[in-house]
């Protein structure tokens, strides 16, 4: 029995990291299209993503804007 759970737990990560490999490409897909400035603040770090139309749509280009809820 320990085996198979073993075996079928294995199953269950590979097939999780597949559906998280798809749905981090389709999301990088969907902010290339948008012309939607899009954040996501992670609070407990402090760290900011922005997406380049959000750097644009403020006049700076993406490299221009440190990554920080600061800026």
């Amino acid at each position: 029995m320990e085996i198979d759970d073993q075996t079928a737990l294995r199953e269950t990560m590979n097939a999780l990291r597949q559906s998280e490999e798809r749905l981090g490409l389709e999301l990088g897909l969907a902010l290339e299209a948008s012309t939607d400035g899009i954040g996501d603040w992670d609070i407990s770090t402090g760290a900011l993503y922005c997406s380049d139309n959000w750097c644009r749509m403020l006049g700076y280009e993406p490299h221009e804007l440190a990554p920080r809820v600061e800026t």
